[in-house]
């Protein structure tokens, strides 16, 4: 499995959410490879792979290719702008409820899903 991520770094949230990803493939003996455009901590130097993403943890606004996003977004509806590149996902997974309806009143086409973060 490829993961691309804004950034592995734990202290932004999309990089809470990707080491918590690979913790999770590490647990389930999943192998896997990791791009970002931003710097990748030193521990994960030896999975970092140029390919194309089999799930991409970044802003709605990534144009990273890749069947699954996990993303985030916080009005009461997305840009025109986002629907389009959003809506070529097979499936989306947001962190709450609130942004499912969000996507969905936004004409989201692909399926929503919820991951909740703990908190």
């Amino acid at each position: 499995m490829h993961v691309h991520a804004t950034t592995f770094d734990s202290a932004n949230g999309y990089g809470k959410v990707a080491c918590s990803v690979l913790r999770c493939l590490d647990i389930v003996g999943r192998s896997y490879t990791i791009s970002s455009f931003n710097p990748i901590p030193e521990c994960l130097h030896k999975f970092h792979a140029k390919k194309d993403a089999d799930v991409v943890i970044a802003e709605p606004s990534s144009r990273i290719p890749g069947p699954v996003q996990f993303t985030m977004y916080e009005s009461s509806l997305l840009p025109k702008d986002l629907v389009a590149v959003l809506n070529k996902r097979k499936l989306i997974i947001v962190p709450c409820e609130q942004n499912k309806q969000i996507f969905k009143a936004s004409w989201i086409r692909s399926t929503v899903e919820v991951c909740n973060l703990g908190v």
